[in-house]
């Protein structure tokens, strides 16, 4: 069968047995938030164009994981097909027997990669949604959106960043506190006591 690719190892057959047994709610959770995502453009663009680069950024790579995902449901479809003889072949693991064909050779290594990215993605998205109801709450008391999205700065600090407290980021934050935390050990050990 062209494009496809055998299951050949019990190892590979419990991961994809993993990833099928989890896949679902995380399709429908990243798919929902890739479509939430899709839903701001109009206001980004009309509202917020100085966000437009970075919300494009991420709506094309969103994109693009959403199309890898739909290749791994598409596996996983023709995994279920021949269910039957997976889960025996995966309760046996004496040997290969039947093995089910996995779509366009998408291994369950790749899968897991593809995964791990989604859900690197839903972490940014989350922040991206975050940032867009903060301005909207923001706006809705009267902010100008110039202003809205300054204060989200302000308190989100910039896309991506671990955002601040007191105009301080909160990354360094947990470092000072850390080093407090362990600066008297640290001197005593320093002192040779």
């Amino acid at each position: 069968m062209a494009g496809t690719a055998q299951i050949a190892s019990p190892t590979e057959a419990a991961q994809w047995y993993q990833i099928i047994t989890d896949f679902p709610n995380f399709f429908a959770n990243y798919e929902r938030n890739y479509q939430g995502l899709m839903a701001q453009g109009n206001y980004i663009y009309s509202q917020h164009p100085e966000w437009a680069a970075d919300y494009d950024a991420l709506l094309n790579k969103s994109t693009d994981t959403y199309n890898k995902l739909f290749a791994i449901q598409d596996s996983i479809a023709s995994i279920k097909n021949k269910w039957s003889d997976f889960t025996g072949w995966l309760a046996q693991a004496t040997g290969l027997g039947i093995v089910p064909l996995v779509w366009a050779g998408i291994g369950a290594a790749s899968a897991a990669a593809v995964i791990y990215e989604a859900g690197q993605l839903l972490s940014e998205m989350a922040d991206r949604a975050a940032r867009y109801k903060m301005a909207q709450d923001y706006e809705a008391k009267g902010l100008t959106p110039s202003q809205a999205a300054a204060q989200v700065k302000a308190v989100l600090g910039a896309p991506g960043s671990a955002g601040t407290f007191l105009g301080i980021s909160y990354t360094v934050w947990i470092i000072g506190a850390a080093a407090l935390f362990f600066a008297p050990a640290l001197l005593k050990k320093v002192r040779g006591g």
